[in-house]
């Protein structure tokens, strides 16, 4: 509760979060298992891309589960749209969870990336990382996020991103 009450002062300004990310984005081309191509716009916090942080964080859990090659088995999500609507507060799952990478099928949730992606007047957060095949209980193993993220954004700098994204 009290990261809750932590997350809500930080999203409306009322506490300085200690290290702020940046969001920065490029055009980039998927390819899906059934061998079709498709416009994607590849997100970077940081610098680095969403994808490798990712697989940075899970390759252990995947190592330990004896299936390396899932960690961080995802792409952007295509058409781009859907993307577009994920980071802006759409596109939730029935927890309000989005969809920020998604299965190289094609096929939205056979295995995404989930999160919580919250839109205030100061900041934008996404928090509550997880992946809904490795959740508590899962048979496979659970896949703890924990430590992943949040990751907050500066609202303008975020919206400029995307805006910026959008005209490209």
């Amino acid at each position: 509760m009290a990261a809750l009450g932590q997350n809500l002062r930080a999203l409306f300004g009322q506490a300085r979060h200690p290290r702020m990310n940046q969001l920065t984005t490029r055009q980039t081309t998927v390819t899906l298992d059934d061998g079709s191509r498709h416009a994607a716009l590849e997100l970077l916090i940081d610098g680095e891309s969403l994808i490798e942080a990712v697989r940075r964080y899970e390759q252990p859990m995947a190592q330990a589960e004896g299936h390396p090659g899932l960690a961080a088995a995802y792409v952007w999500p295509v058409p781009p749209a859907r993307q577009w609507a994920a980071l802006r507060q759409g596109a939730a799952d029935a927890d309000d969870k989005r969809a920020l990478l998604e299965c190289a099928c094609g096929e939205p949730g056979c295995w995404p990336l989930l999160a919580t992606v919250t839109v205030g007047p100061v900041r934008v957060i996404w928090s509550g990382f997880e992946q809904p095949h490795r959740r508590a209980g899962s048979a496979a193993g659970h896949w703890d996020y924990g430590g992943f993220g949040p990751f907050v954004f500066e609202r303008a700098a975020y919206d400029a991103a995307l805006q910026a994204a959008a005209g490209a």
